[in-house]
């Protein structure tokens, strides 16, 4: 039954390999000499397994099991899926398993394969296996990598669309686009209904990887959650209020739900800053979507405004740079409560402090903007101030009690093809 299985896998990898591939910025490392197991977290539908495939397929012979897949789930003997592989892929250096963590005691199964000298890619869907599973059963012998929907870069080669500065009306256009549209690849290479599709994802989510994965009985509850997290992208919360809003059970029923949806990588939480991490516990969170599309493809999704939309964009960007330089994230309230949307910290030091602004034409939007930064400069000693809006690009100085400050605009297309 297990060959049977995996020949059908093999019918679908040979699909994947004759499909259009879109090239991904990030880089893995497979070169032989390399013992470490490789791990590719994201979200389900991202695109991890084309692009472990695809770059797998440049290195060689290799094998392929998906255990997103009912008849592994109460497999007894591992041993048949080697002896499998073995069979239809003629012994292969290389092994693809993806979404891994449906496998029952996988950790165990990982460690012998590696033992046995299998040069190993996992693929999961639940950061979950990154942050606690791996980092218990695999300390030290393994290679993080992170694939997310597609950014605006890898958007652009969607549409043969280069990255040329000096086309800023094409840029613009692109970014406008893709903003509504999010990045899911599916969605944009092929002719399909993009709304269902992301219904329908965000569905077997919530099903596959928070209600059967925690064994959650109320149903109810997590779908709305799901929607007020998704609709309330960028906005400030408690637990305790949403809890009371929502009514579902209490403040901690819902941070661990919102934990469940940060490790199925439906949204991810940024805390208030603080140099005190009691307060950051205490103070409001702020809950921005890992996708765009999730904003759009949900029924409440109206009252959402441009600036949003752009405000998550920007949100992402940073978190998929903070996943690869162990940056934090956060977002900052002056002692006079002005609001910065985000500040990036790094071993304690405050790096840059960052506004998003859609449109900064009217005067009053303008100086609200720019006087959150300069506050927050002169607070947290910190000369990095950002204003990443439509299309401004300029640097302007300010004074304030002899000291002299720079906020530099900067167009989001700028920031989001680096």
């Amino acid at each position: 039954m297990i060959k049977e299985v995996i020949l059908s896998q093999q019918n679908a990898l040979n699909n994947i390999l004759n499909k259009k591939y879109i090239l991904r910025d990030n880089k893995l490392d497979l070169s032989r000499n390399n013992p470490l197991i490789k791990v590719i977290i994201g979200p389900r539908r991202s695109g991890k397994s084309y692009f472990a495939v695809h770059k797998l397929k440049e290195a060689g012979n290799f094998g392929y099991v998906n255990f997103d897949e009912e008849r592994f789930q109460n497999l007894d003997n591992n041993d048949e899926i080697i002896e499998a592989v073995n069979s239809i892929y003629n012994k292969p250096q290389f092994l693809l398993l993806d979404e891994i963590q449906n496998l029952h005691k996988w950790e165990l199964f990982v460690n012998r394969l590696q033992r046995e000298g299998y040069k190993l890619v996992l693929t999961g869907s639940n950061s979950n296996l990154l942050s606690s599973e791996l980092s218990t059963h695999l300390t030290g012998r393994y290679l993080p990598y992170f694939i997310f929907p597609f950014s605006y870069k890898e958007y652009l080669r969607v549409f043969n669309s280069g990255t040329d500065v000096s086309n800023v009306s094409n840029l613009k256009s692109r970014l406008s686009d893709y903003s509504e549209s999010g990045g899911y690849p599916e969605t944009l290479l092929f002719d399909i209904d993009s709304k269902n599709y992301i219904e329908t994802l965000l569905q077997s989510i919530l099903l596959k990887d928070i209600i059967k994965r925690y064994r959650i009985r109320l149903v109810n509850e997590i779908e709305k959650l799901a929607n007020y997290a998704v609709i309330n992208s960028g906005s400030e919360f408690s637990y305790v209020k949403v809890a009371k809003h929502l009514r579902i059970g209490s403040d901690k029923t819902v941070e661990k739900y919102l934990k469940y949806f940060e490790n199925a990588f439906l949204i991810f939480q940024l805390n208030r800053f603080s140099y005190k991490y009691k307060n950051q516990i205490s103070y409001n969170k702020k809950l921005y979507a890992y996708d765009n599309s999730l904003l759009k493809a949900n029924e409440y999704f109206y009252g959402m405004n441009k600036g949003k939309l752009l405000e998550n964009l920007i949100a992402i960007y940073l978190k998929r740079v903070a996943l690869e330089t162990n940056e934090k994230i956060y977002y900052y309230k002056t002692k006079n409560n002005y609001e910065v949307d985000f500040l990036v910290e790094k071993n304690g030091k405050v790096l840059k402090l960052i506004q998003v602004c859609y449109d900064l034409s009217n005067i009053e939007t303008y100086e609200r903007e720019t006087r959150s930064l300069l506050i927050a400069g002169r607070e947290l000693g910190c000369n990095n101030l950002l204003l990443i809006n439509l299309e401004k690009e300029t640097e302007k100085e300010y004074e304030h009690a002899g000291k002299k400050q720079i906020i530099k605009f900067v167009a989001a297309y700028n920031v989001l093809i680096k």
